[in-house]
């Protein structure tokens, strides 16, 4: 174990960077800088006949042009097609003169009405080679690999191989080459090294290791000690001590069955349908991990053999997910897990081409953290859903979704709440400590990745897909997310990445969560431009009056990329909590402008509205953002409305908390509650990290409807900074009988 502060901490010698994305984009396209399209979003065709590789096949000769695909019969290969959760993906490999080409995979992706929906394009055009003839063996190239990164160590997982192939240099140079690829403990390393077959020259040398800090658990901690005790690291009992046990430590393991154990050689095994426990790196381990008794592999953290159990219950628990979400990928099931590798460093890593985890062991043992173990096992589905993975900035998105996937679960769990500032942690006990910094789910960066360090800028992958997932919960939105990984291949863009996701939910849902996808990958993180997407609502709320006889005007300015339907311009409304009626928008003189009425009826009381927007796509959007679910629009009539709180003469009949409006928000907002009767009443507004930054009201009121104005401004008057905030209000009723807790979110966007 390693005592060294923040050991491992800072980047090796072999971290990777984000290589900025140079292409040209529009609304549909992405297009290189050479003029050859790379990528094709949302593109619908109508519907072709034949196969799906026929449909396929038939789209890309149609397309070749634009694509810059010579003779397609010739020069691409069927290498995969799969059919999974509404759409079919077919994955063409790239030959040049019977030579498999380096990363020049194209995959084209069809709906369930058989119309081609995206295409990611990587074939390498005009390739330039004077023979396919090497003058080197695949043995003599290994042996230039091995010497030119030095290895002297250990051979792990798997033997050296080298494969003849076409590699593109990043000079634009194509050379014949071979592929060698070594694993190895001395230096470490996943190692791919490109060798010119016909001089011997190398071309590129590669890590590919996945490196990751994280920490892992076992008899098992279902997440980790301090997220299950809500303890912060160094508290009395919760310090790793040099792997030594305490009372608490001990105490939060939770005890669960271990699936499909085999019996073998007179005992069982970590080797099951989903996964094998096994020793591939040093320091040396068990073969296996093995009992005499299926009931034998209870441990306490300071047993090796409890690193063991939990990373065959968290890996086997990761896929079994993967089912329930409908995706079944066979070749993950061959994953071999080491619990104690990486020559024992603080750090853990996946093998793309051996297929293997291996945890680390400095600092606190990276398999006791189940974020860690999720985050690595992340890494692994990326490779075996798109074998070509990599190049672009699949770095910065690999990690991304690695720390995504870590979160999903932990955040399912429920043990931290949205005002813990652990939330938005992950790595909670291998992280957030003196051995590594830890990283995060809220970033407030945004896109592009810009230079950024790929873990750093993994994490404004992830935040991005953390708001979806608040949004939408955790079914959809890991849905969406592993969806999207079908529509892949190599050289992947951030841009790529969001598009998919938005394809994902148009063949599973119809594109029924487009505005919520659109406002965490565009408005908030700038991977796309929402305008692109959807109809444009601006809209000035109404105010409440003191006549409740009506009508009330609602003009809206609303425009569309793709024009409107006039039919389906409508606000949907009703009074009290009930949205009833609709009423069609009416076009006024003014360009883009539209006009409704919502009629009176001299009744005082609350009326709620909003705006609905069909453009002739059919795409849907709604003023405010997702109404009616989360928001709506609301306005008092028949009572005075001022500033700062409001409190009207109705009596609501229960305690009610309302959306903050206008959300996004710059720089007002108003939020508005419901008391049925007296109540010492506390709302407050916090940080993501939890932190108070305003109290808004902290005494007693009378029963009714209230609402109060946040300026956002802190308890000093101080202006606070765009992001996400949350407000919380505590009422008791003055005779005590009853309570009311609640909290929302909301966004403030200067």
């Amino acid at each position: 174990m390693s005592n060294t502060l923040f050991a491992g901490a800072q980047a090796s010698s072999n971290q990777k960077f984000n290589t900025p994305d140079n292409s040209r984009r529009t609304m549909n396209v992405r297009v290189d800088a050479d003029g050859v399209v790379r990528a094709m979003y949302d593109i619908n065709l109508k519907p072709a006949t034949g196969s799906t590789e026929q449909i396929a096949r038939t789209f890309l000769q149609d397309q070749g042009d634009a694509l810059g695909l010579p003779d397609i019969a010739s020069s691409l290969r069927t290498e995969d097609v799969k059919t999974i959760a509404g759409s079919s993906h077919v994955r063409f490999a790239q030959t040049f003169m019977d030579v498999p080409v380096y990363r020049g995979d194209v995959v084209v992706s069809i709906n369930s009405k058989s119309e081609v929906s995206m295409a990611v394009n990587n074939f390498k055009n005009t390739i330039q080679l004077s023979t396919t003839v090497p003058s080197l063996t695949n043995g003599e190239a290994i042996q230039i690999g091995r010497h030119r990164v030095g290895i002297n160590g250990r051979t792990s997982g798997k033997p050296d191989h080298a494969t003849l192939m076409v590699f593109r240099a990043e000079s634009g140079r194509d050379h014949l080459a071979y592929r060698v690829s070594m694993t190895n403990e001395n230096p470490l390393g996943d190692w791919e090294v490109f060798v010119d077959a016909t001089t011997g020259e190398v071309l590129s040398i590669e890590d590919l290791f996945v490196n990751e800090r994280v920490q892992g658990s076992g008899y098992v901690y279902l997440s980790d000690p301090l997220s299950a005790g809500r303890r912060m690291y160094n508290a009395t009992g919760f310090a790793d001590n040099n792997d030594a046990d305490s009372d608490s430590l001990t105490g939060y393991r939770t005890p669960i069955t271990l699936d499909s154990l085999t019996y073998e050689d007179g005992v069982y095994k970590l080797k099951g349908p989903y996964c094998n426990v096994t020793d591939i790196e040093s320091p040396a381990d068990p073969q296996f991990y093995a009992a005499t008794s299926p009931d034998g592999f209870s441990f306490t953290r300071s047993a090796q053999e409890f690193e063991a159990v939990n990373v065959y219950y968290n890996v086997s628990t990761a896929y079994k997910r993967l089912l329930d979400l409908g995706f079944s990928v066979p070749s993950l099931t061959q994953i071999r897990l080491d619990p104690h590798g990486y020559l024992g460093q603080d750090n853990s890593h996946f093998s793309p081409s051996g297929n293997w985890i291996a945890w680390g062991e400095g600092g606190v043992d990276d398999a006791e953290d189940a974020d860690v173990i999720w985050h690595e096992y992340g890494h692994a589905i990326m490779y075996n859903i798109i074998p070509n993975w990599g190049g672009g900035e699949s770095g910065a998105l690999g990690e991304g979704f690695g720390d995504y996937w870590a979160g999903s679960y932990s955040r399912f769990l429920g043990q931290w709440a949205p005002t813990d500032f652990q939330y938005n942690w992950v790595f909670n006990w291998d992280g957030h400590n003196p051995y590594w910094l830890g990283r995060t789910l809220n970033d407030s960066r945004t896109y592009p990745f810009g230079n950024l360090q790929i873990h750093t800028a993994g994490q404004i992958w992830s935040s991005a897909l953390m708001g979806i997932w608040n949004d939408l919960g955790r079914d959809i939105t890991d849905r969406l997310v592993i969806k999207s990984f079908y529509y892949l291949g190599s050289g992947t863009t951030g841009i790529d990445a969001a598009q998919a996701i938005i394809q994902a939910d148009r063949d599973l849902y119809n594109g029924s969560h487009i505005q919520t996808l659109l406002y965490w990958l565009g408005t908030v993180k700038h991977f796309i431009d929402p305008v692109n997407f959807l109809p444009t609502i601006a809209h000035t709320p109404l105010v409440g009056t003191q006549s409740p006889s009506g009508p009330f005007e609602i003009h809206a300015t609303i425009t569309s990329f793709h024009g409107l339907n006039h039919r389906a311009v409508i606000v949907v409304w009703g009074r009290g909590n009930a949205i009833t009626d609709t009423t069609v928008m009416i076009p006024t003189q003014t360009p883009s402008e539209f006009l409704a009425s919502i009629p009176g009826n001299g009744t005082p009381g609350i009326v709620r509205y909003y705006i609905s927007a069909t453009d002739t796509t059919g795409v849907v959007a709604t003023a405010p953002l997702n109404a009616p679910i989360q928001n709506c629009y609301s306005f008092q009539v028949g009572e005075p409305s001022v500033s700062g709180v409001v409190e009207t003469g109705l009596i609501p009949a229960s305690y009610a908390l309302g959306q903050n409006f206008p959300n996004p928000f710059n720089p007002t907002t108003a939020i508005t509650y419901a008391l049925p009767g007296p109540a010492a009443v506390t709302l407050k507004v916090y940080n993501s990290l939890g932190q108070e930054v305003a109290s808004l009201i902290d005494q007693t009121q009378s029963a009714g409807y209230h609402e109060v104005v946040w300026h956002a401004r802190n308890n000093g008057g101080t202006n606070v900074s765009s992001g996400i905030y949350f407000y919380r209000i505590e009422a008791r009723s003055t005779t005590g009988s009853e309570s009311f807790v609640q909290m929302k979110k909301m966004t403030l966007l200067r």
